[in-house]
């Protein structure tokens, strides 16, 4: 059975532990890393505007990273799609074979889509092999391009905007620009 005194002197240690806990100086994670430089007041401002562009509020909750990582994919996908359908000549949703043999041919269509990359999406889409992507074998295509092959721009602006909650100094979930700021200047 444990004293109660016992648990009134872990408890007070906790607290000692808590109310220094902004002292402790835990390594940033690597994309804030960087943005540091040697200004530490201008990657603050730097940071609090990617934070306010997050939220106008600038405060960050895991619902912001959560909602942030579906518009990210969202907007992946639409990019996707808009290169493929900049081969669909005839706008009906598909691409016929005489569309994918113009799209082979057209160096117009390199801007928007490379002839490898096109090679590989006719492979790995064209699930009844006839030839033609119907829309449907489209949107699986784009589905898991999307899922397993993430634009790397994309990759590491999800990765600062995971890394902000590092920056939860007080451990309740959500960080302001102030706590950043205060973590920041602290180094």
């Amino acid at each position: 059975m444990i004293k109660p005194y016992t648990l009134c002197i872990v408890a007070a240690a906790l607290l000692s532990t808590y109310a220094h806990a902004d002292e402790v100086k835990q390594p940033l994670p690597k994309s804030i890393e960087n943005m540091m430089g040697d200004d530490t007041q201008r990657a603050i401002k730097r940071i609090a505007q990617r934070m306010l562009e997050l939220q106008p509020d600038g405060i960050i909750t895991q619902e912001v990273i959560d909602n942030y990582r579906k518009s990210a994919v969202a907007q992946n996908r639409a990019q996707v799609m808009q290169g493929i359908l900049s081969l669909d000549l005839d706008f009906d949703g598909a691409l016929s074979e005489e569309e994918l043999d113009i799209a082979r041919l057209s160096s117009q269509n390199r801007r928007m889509i490379k002839r490898s990359d096109l090679e590989l999406m006719i492979i790995d889409a064209d699930l009844d092999a006839n030839n033609q992507l119907d829309f449907d074998e489209l949107r699986q295509h784009v589905v898991r391009t999307v899922q397993t092959d993430p634009n790397r721009r994309l990759a590491r602006r999800e990765q600062f905007v995971v890394d902000l909650m590092a920056l939860d100094m007080d451990g309740d979930g959500v960080v302001t620009i102030q706590e950043m700021a205060k973590v920041l200047r602290a180094r």
